[in-house]
């Protein structure tokens, strides 16, 4: 397996972040078929709900399609969206 890599300004190479792909480990997306999405969000949550003075980002992107029984809580530093129709 290969890991993509991208020039720096300097013309070094660097890394894809790992953990969330070119996003970065703190982005998490979401699909219907995603197992344990309430499992993730409350996980998240559980970290953030108080950390008011933090330094943990994270975004809970959401594609296209139903979401039954999902109660996100949002902590701190914490974006929820929804990706859109069309997310590409």
């Amino acid at each position: 397996m290969s890991v993509p890599t991208a020039q720096t300004a300097f013309g070094e190479e660097a890394e894809a972040v790992p953990g969330g792909g070119d996003l970065g480990p703190n982005v998490h997306v979401f699909d219907p078929s995603t197992p344990d999405i309430q499992g993730k969000v409350d996980e998240i949550f559980k970290k953030q709900e108080s950390a008011q003075f933090g330094l943990d980002r994270h975004a809970l992107m959401f594609k296209p399609g139903t979401y039954d029984n999902i109660n996100a809580q949002i902590g701190f530093y914490t974006q929820i969206a929804g990706l859109g129709l069309n997310p590409n």
